[in-house]
This record gives C-alpha cells, sequence and structure tokens, in this order.
C-alpha cells in the first residue's frame, strides 16, 4: 500500500501517541485527559481548535485556499468498562476501563491526517477534524449535533472510519446504504405475586412469564418480519430470586434489538408491547417496559459511497464494495441523519502500519473530492437528458397478433385444471399443437411431461425452455364474471401454470414459424411442480441426457409486478423446501387432573416456540430461514387431555448449509423439549426442493434481453428473493440457466382462491422467450 512518505516517517510518533492514549483509557463523557491531549496536539499544529461540544468534544478546523467546500473527518475517544488482559506494556492503567474497540487507534489516525495536512495544505477548502466523546451506547454524537455541531461547523461531507479485526491490514471496505443496524435496548420489570417455591399455586410466578416472554420475543424476527430482512432481539440479562426456595415478587429482563431497516426499527417498542402484555395477561402477571431507541441505521449514501472506494482503491492493497452490513451499532449515525452525507469505512488495525493506512484515505478523501463531485454534476447532467423515460415494451408483431389466439388457449386450460402427474388433457393440447406447427414431440417423461424440438441451420448450440403445466387442489372462487372458470371442482389454476404453458407455446409457434436462430430449441412442459417434484423426475429420467441443453431457462408470474416488467438476480431466486412431522406421545389423562399424566399439547406448545429460535437464535440474522409449523393436531373432547399429537410443517432457506443442519437441530429440540416434560418425540424430515439458484452468468443475459425488449427502469436487477420453493432448482443444479420473473399486474396472489393469470402478460412472456433464443443462438 503506497502510504504517503511523510505520514510513514512519523509511524513511530503515532504508534506512541495511540499506545499513551490507551495506557489512559476513559469512559464517554469522562475523556478529559483524552481531550487535553488530541486539543494540544492540534494546536501544536497551528490548527484552530474548539472545546466544550458534548461535554469533552474537539473540534479542528483547517483551512486552505479560497474554497468554500467543508469535509469532517469524525473519531470517537472512548474507552469501555472492560478489565483489561493483554498483558501489553501500554496496558491500561485505569482498572476496569480499557480500549477494547480500537477507539484510541481511530484518534491517532485522524490526528495523524491532522498533523500531515497541517504540514502540507495541499487542498482548497475547510477541514473538519471532530473528536467524538462517548461513542460506546451513550450517544456523544447525538449530543454533538444537538448542541450544533453542524451549524458551528458546517460539513458538505462527514467521514467516518473503524477498523475491522478479519481484515488484513492495508485494506478497506465500504458500501452503499446500511452498514450498520440501529441498536435499541430495553429493560422489561415482569410484576408477579411471589410465594414459597412449594406452593407456587398461590403465587403468580414472574419466572414463568419472563421465560415466555424470551420466547416470544424471538417470533418477532422469525415471523412478524419477512426472512430476509434482518433482526437480531437478545436478552442479554435475566434477574430473577435470591434463594432456592421462594418464588420472587419480579424479574428484571434486558437486551437489545438490532435491525437494518428503519421501518423495523420504528415498529418494534410496539410488537414489543403487544407481547409482553400478551404474555402477562395469561397468566395474570403486570409489567412495565422501558424500550430506548438508542441508535438510527448507519446508512451509506451513494455518492459519498463511490467517492470514499474510489480514494480508498488508490492507497489500498484491495477495496471490498460488497459486503454484507454488520448487526453492530454506531452513534455516527446521528450525523448522517443531521443530513451531513455520510460515509463509513471498515478497516482493521494490527500492527505499526495500520495507523498511516487510515489516515492515508482520510488525506485522500479531502483531496480527491472536488473531482469527484465534477464527475457526480456530469453524471447528474446526463441523467437528465438521457432517462429513464416511460417506453411501452415492443413486443414482437407476430406474437402480438397471436395474443387473441394465445388468450383462448391459455383460459382453455384454466377452465380444464389438472393435478400434478395427471395432466393428460394438457399434455396432450400441447402435444397436438407442437405437432401442428412442425415441432418434433416426444412424450412420457415424467408420465405426463413432454419435450418438443425445433431445429434451425447447422449449429450445435442448444437451449432448453421450461413451463409447468399443473394446477393447485384449491377450489375456484374469483370475482366478477369468469367464463373460463374450473370445470374441475376443486381443482384450479392458482398458480398460474395454465399462463406459463401458453407463454411458451407462443414462442414455440413463432419460433417455428420464423426460426430465426441457428441451432436446437427443447420446449420442455413439465408435470407436477406443485410439491411432487415433477422437475426431479424428468431429470432423474433422462431429460437432459436425450435432449442436450447447454442452459435452461424458467419463467414464472409475479402478483404486483407490472405486466411488461420483469425481474431476476444472480444467485438464490426462490427457497429450499423440507416438510417435517413430529409425533409427540404423552399419556393422557382426564382433563381435570392433568397431573396423573404428561400432556402432549403443552410439549407441541413450547416446540412450537423452540422451534422459532432456530431462525433468530442458531444462524446469522441475515440469512433467510422460514420455519412454519402449518398443522397441529391433539384431542378430540374438551376433557381429557390425549395421548399424543402430531405437528407438521415446512421449512425455507436458500443455503444449501443451513438446510443441511436443519435435520439434527430440529431432532434436538423435539428430543430436549420431550425430555424437559418426560415425552417421547419422534421427528419425520421429509427432504423437498433444494433452492433456486441462478447462474451469475445466465442471469446477466435474462435481464440484458428483458431490458432489450421492456425498455430502461423496467427489469428490476437485484430482487429480493422470495421463500417460496419451484422445482425448477433440479433442471438448474444438473444445467446453468436463470429463473425469471414476470409481471401479473395487480391481482390476487398467487395460491389464493380469487387468483387468475392476467392474458395481458401472455404476449410479453411469449416475446421474451422468442428473443431469448435468438440472442443466445444468434444466426
Amino acid at each position: 500500500m503506497p502510504i504517503v512518505n511523510r505520514i510513514a516517517e512519523f509511524a513511530p510518533e503515532m504508534t506512541e501517541w495511540r499506545r499513551d492514549l490507551h495506557a489512559h483509557p476513559e469512559l464517554g463523557f469522562q475523556e478529559t485527559r483524552t481531550s487535553d491531549v488530541v486539543a494540544a496536539k492540534l494546536a501544536e499544529w497551528g490548527i484552530e481548535v474548539h472545546r466544550g461540544l458534548a461535554g469533552t468534544g474537539v473540534v479542528g478546523v483547517l483551512r486552505s485556499g479560497a474554497g468554500g467546500r467543508a469535509i469532517g473527518l469524525r473519531a470517537d475517544m472512548d474507552a469501555l468498562p472492560i478489565h483489561e488482559r493483554t498483558g501489553k506494556p501500554y496496558a491500561s492503567t485505569n482498572d476496569g476501563v480499557m480500549h477494547a474497540c480500537g477507539h484510541d487507534g481511530h484518534t491517532t489516525m485522524l490526528l495523524g491526517a491532522a498533523k500531515y495536512l497541517a504540514e502540507t495544505r495541499n487542498f482548497d477548502g475547510t477541514v473538519r477534524f471532530i473528536f467524538q466523546p462517548a461513542e460506546e451506547g451513550i450517544g456523544g454524537a447525538r449530543r454533538m449535533v444537538e448542541e450544533g455541531l453542524f451549524e458551528q461547523f458546517p460539513c458538505d461531507r462527514v467521514y467516518g472510519m473503524h477498523n475491522m479485526p478479519g481484515i488484513p491490514v492495508g485494506e478497506f471496505a465500504v458500501v452503499e446504504g446500511p452498514v450498520m443496524a440501529a441498536g435499541d435496548t430495553f429493560e422489561i420489570r415482569v410484576q408477579g405475586r411471589g410465594s414459597h417455591a412449594a406452593m407456587p399455586d398461590q403465587g403468580i410466578d414472574p419466572v414463568i412469564v419472563g421465560s415466555n416472554i424470551v420466547i416470544a420475543l424471538q417470533t418477532i424476527a422469525s415471523r412478524n418480519i419477512k426472512a430476509q430482512d434482518a433482526l437480531v432481539v437478545s436478552v442479554t440479562e435475566f434477574h430473577a430470586g435470591e434463594t432456592f426456595n421462594v418464588i420472587p415478587d419480579n424479574v428484571v429482563l434486558r437486551g437489545t434489538c438490532r435491525t437494518l431497516d428503519p421501518a423495523i426499527h420504528a415498529s418494534l417498542p410496539d410488537r414489543f408491547q403487544r407481547i409482553v402484555d400478551g404474555v402477562c395477561a395469561t397468566y395474570g402477571a403486570t409489567a412495565e417496559i422501558d424500550y430506548r431507541q438508542v441508535f438510527p441505521v448507519t446508512m451509506n449514501a451513494a455518492e459519498p459511497t463511490r467517492m470514499a472506494a474510489e480514494a480508498a482503491g488508490a492507497v489500498a492493497a484491495k477495496v471490498v464494495t460488497d459486503r454484507r452490513p454488520l448487526m453492530g451499532s454506531e452513534d455516527f449515525a446521528y450525523m448522517l441523519n443531521r443530513g451531513a452525507r455520510l460515509l463509513r469505512v471498515c478497516r482493521q488495525r494490527r500492527g505499526r502500519l495500520g495507523a498511516p493506512s487510515g489516515v492515508r484515505l482520510q488525506r485522500r478523501a479531502a483531496g480527491a473530492r472536488r473531482q469527484l463531485l465534477v464527475d457526480a454534476g456530469r453524471a447528474r447532467a446526463e441523467a437528465r437528458l438521457t432517462g429513464p423515460r416511460e417506453n411501452a415494451m415492443p413486443i414482437v408483431n407476430r406474437i402480438a397478433e397471436l395474443a387473441d389466439e394465445m388468450t383462448e388457449w391459455r383460459r382453455d386450460l384454466h377452465a380444464h385444471p389438472e393435478l400434478g402427474f395427471k395432466e393428460h388433457r394438457t399434455s396432450d393440447a400441447v402435444a397436438a399443437k407442437l405437432a401442428e406447427w412442425g415441432i418434433e414431440v416426444h412424450r412420457g417423461i415424467a408420465g405426463t411431461g413432454l419435450v418438443g424440438v425445433l431445429k434451425a441451420g447447422s449449429g450445435a448450440a442448444t437451449i432448453g425452455l421450461r413451463a409447468d403445466m399443473d394446477a393447485l387442489p384449491i377450489l375456484e372462487r374469483g370475482t366478477g364474471p369468469r367464463d373460463h372458470r374450473s370445470t374441475n371442482d376443486g381443482v384450479m389454476h392458482a398458480c398460474g401454470h395454465d399462463g406459463h404453458t401458453t407463454m411458451l407455446l407462443g414462442a414455440a409457434k413463432y419460433l417455428a414459424e420464423t426460426r430465426n436462430f441457428d441451432g436446437t430449441v427443447h420446449f420442455i412442459f413439465q408435470p407436477a411442480e406443485e410439491g411432487l417434484g415433477g422437475g426431479d423426475k424428468m431429470v432423474q429420467e433422462g431429460l437432459f441426457d436425450r435432449f442436450r441443453c447447454d442452459t435452461v431457462w424458467g419463467m414464472h408470474n409475479i402478483p404486483g409486478i407490472p405486466v411488461g416488467h420483469f425481474a431476476v438476480a444472480p444467485g438464490p431466486m426462490m427457497a429450499a423446501r423440507d416438510n417435517f412431522i413430529i409425533a409427540i406421545k404423552g399419556r393422557g389423562s382426564h382433563g381435570a387432573m392433568p397431573h396423573q399424566g404428561i400432556d402432549p399439547v403443552v410439549v407441541g406448545a413450547h416446540l412450537v416456540m423452540a422451534l422459532q429460535t432456530i431462525a433468530s437464535r442458531n444462524i446469522e440474522a441475515q440469512d433467510a430461514l422460514v420455519i412454519s409449523v402449518t398443522q397441529f393436531h391433539a384431542g378430540h373432547a374438551f376433557n381429557v387431555v390425549p395421548d399424543a399429537i402430531e405437528l407438521r410443517g415446512t421449512c425455507r432457506v436458500f443455503d444449501p448449509a443451513i438446510q443441511a443442519s436443519l435435520p439434527g437441530r430440529i431432532e434436538r429440540i423435539v428430543d430436549g423439549v420431550c425430555a424437559t416434560f418426560g415425552a417421547t418425540g419422534t421427528l419425520e424430515y421429509l427432504k423437498g426442493y433444494p433452492a433456486t439458484i441462478n447462474d451469475p452468468a445466465q442471469a446477466a443475459v435474462a435481464a440484458e434481453v428483458a431490458e432489450a425488449l421492456a425498455g430502461p427502469g423496467r427489469v428490476d436487477r437485484a430482487p429480493k428473493p422470495v421463500m417460496g420453493a419451484e422445482d425448477f432448482a433440479y433442471m438448474l443444479n444438473v444445467r446453468p440457466g436463470a429463473y425469471i420473473w414476470t409481471g401479473n399486474g395487480d391481482t390476487a396472489g398467487v395460491h389464493h382462491p380469487d387468483y387468475d393469470f392476467n392474458d395481458e402478460a401472455l404476449p410479453h412472456g411469449a416475446s421474451f422467450w422468442a428473443k431469448l433464443v435468438e440472442d443466445r443462438l444468434p444466426r
């Protein structure tokens, strides 16, 4: 890393400063000595010093040239109430207090930059060196802002930096958007009624209430927010009782909440209140909650993020721009929320070269920002001239002519839905149309599946296009007149497979007429996508051995996305899906005498709650997992505790490693909870579909083809994956390809009795298929 020569020269001096600060740590708002040291050094170098903001805060002001712009560089000064065990010769001399987060290094790096800039003045404008107190949970940044930091010291941009263990020295990481989580604290005081431990019937046990609150709070993360969103709710303190034989009057729970989404952040106090009120009401207890929203989300704006990445790239061995945000919190977020454009850079400081690396980035940010502002202004001007514009999707003319005919095909299929592996009429209709258009037809793969083969030119390249044909066991309801309503009672096309089949038929007819490609197209019409694994069965029966496909592609409609719009991303698009059956054996009894039995209903209730902790406590908050108990079968009479119950449900996840871990984790929970109550349990874990994961290169191709058709702004290249599952995953597991979503407009959701495929989407989807073939198999 090309450290500035002058900064390299005083690296030993900086090391002395840092170790002195480390030996004399001070807690938040008590950084008196640290503040004195910082102020003295700034003044020594001719930097204007301002003190007293937030008590011990310091701001140094350095001007150069006549420029009117100003930049703020911030470092935090406080230490933590931790007893140091490093054994270093410069270890803390303040017992029970240490610099355990590197703020001594942050302060030193900013001082190093200040000294260098004071000597060279190789910039035009004003630099504000902001030395902040009380970052560690006390809100020093907020207090500086509230006391007029940016009114007294205006900053066009403000930058912060934090060391990051695990990143090599000399490397940096900076990402756009959320980089650190909002951080809240809570204290819950549960009031019961104490009693002798041998006579709990005479009291209201607050330990039981508190335990249920701990479990219930985990469901906020696993049941109240989307699985892809990150939330951590941690109860970190539980204080109850003082003796073995007394149930106490009250307990105290304390903890923290971390989230990256401001909307989720805003919703947490109310959700806490509902959970605590509900659990307490269940047991007849009461509670008070002190919920404090301490730190907002630390959010990097796009333009300064690009500026910092460029600055870091000029001096660093490596710059990472796609790192996951952290669930830790940072009160520098208050400086962002004030309107000073935040940028946060994370890096490791380890060894002598750590400090020069950091100050070099800050100096570079100050010096490079003028050109970057010019570039950004030019980009904004070009954007005003060139787009985005609303463009109607240029549907292929011939396919547009087929729109009415395609609507008839689709509505006929909708009126005659068939369940998985029973799609006989559907298969016959598809085969007849393909044969009519001169397409070679192969039937009998996975029972009702079929493949149409169309060749053009002499090219050896091949492509597979897949549509699913089966319906769902749902009674169609619908709203308004619908002359194509299902004629098969209790079965309906509630997921749009009638539309998927029709779009692929429309593309097949067009390609058979035009043959404007060079190679072979395999039109794959798959049975039994809805939970029965028709895609897997086709693969197992030799689909790709008989019909070689260089790439394979799938499409699904999505209600809520406008017609003519598409969405596709590299990596996971849809989740893996497993099912489970848990059988719990207790010992039945009269409902009035549960002490004579082992109540499996109580065991089952605890299992439902405990299973939620897999998502909230056993995987990283930013990984997606849903575990849903969808069936709970117990008992047949009001006054009988049953012998046994059965729970059934599903697991959804993107990460194969997490998926592989679930059977063992669920089995441990079942065994542990059952052992707690003296029951027995068995788990039948039914492995289902893998995750649907797009090949990055093919996802980019799909996005480019869709954008060429749909126009600017109509293709979402970074949609959030969904927790539904799709057995097209089996095809993507053996062939590269991509799965793309196409808009179905404002309709009922899939698997809903009011759903109907939007016929206006048919020519859009068929045009995509046609243009994909012509793009991938050019003449």
